[in-house]
């Protein structure tokens, strides 16, 4: 039973550091990734790296190929532009949801992560991977007031492409600054129970993030 905890325990970190080193690119769309040479340089077996390429797998992070190789999985434009649909979809339809009572509560915590945020902001140097959580769960937040766990799942799969895309959008204090102005809107009017506004800036936000994500990846080349 132990050496199982333990091999779960080792499996479990190769899989978060590979996860971050897709997400920061630092393995890049297309990159064929060596087992030999990770388990290597990661002083473990192949077996808990395996494991964690099959978690990869399943997040379409990575794609196995018969004969070929793992290779890093391509984030296009055309992708950004219908995760971002979904995106707009799950997140309008969890906040349409919300009856006063959830606003009130909802709000309070959107509260807390603005802080946080702003915090991040005004203190140097800029921390862009802490304010990237921090985006993140201002939008997860809403998604699960809206009280669906599946739903939930399913925005957690499909933002895994997003958080790959947002290490380029926020390239300075910023855009963050941008980005928490309209996260801030947003929470205002729902602390304000006025949901039709409060979805109107929400739905603002998201287009213009895909439209400026697309712009983005579009200058570079068309993918990440």
């Amino acid at each position: 039973m132990l050496l199982e905890i333990e091999h779960k325990e080792v499996s479990d970190k190769v899989y978060e550091i590979m996860k971050e080193k897709i997400l920061r690119r630092e393995f890049k769309g297309g990159d064929k990734l060596d087992l030999n040479v990770l388990s290597e340089q990661m002083k473990i077996s192949r077996t808990p790296l395996k494991d964690a390429i099959t978690r990869l797998a399943a997040e379409r992070l990575v794609e196995v190929k018969p004969r070929s190789g793992t290779f890093v999985s391509r984030v296009t434009s055309q992708d950004i532009e219908q995760i971002m649909d979904i995106r707009l979809m799950i997140e309008l339809w969890a906040l349409s949801r919300l009856n006063p009572d959830s606003c009130a509560e909802l709000y309070a915590h959107l509260e807390q992560i603005l802080k946080q945020s702003q915090q991040i902001i005004d203190d140097g140097p800029f921390s862009i991977v802490k304010f990237l959580e921090c985006d993140a769960e201002f939008h997860r937040t809403i998604v699960k007031f809206s009280g669906n766990p599946r739903l939930v799942e399913m925005y957690d799969a499909v933002n895994c492409f997003i958080q790959i895309t947002r290490i380029f959008y926020y390239r300075n204090a910023e855009d963050a600054v941008s980005s928490h102005r309209f996260h801030s809107n947003v929470a205002k009017f729902i602390g304000e129970n006025n949901l039709p506004e409060a979805l109107k800036r929400l739905e603002a936000h998201l287009t213009d993030s895909r439209e400026k994500m697309v712009n983005i990846l579009n200058d570079i080349g068309g993918y990440v």
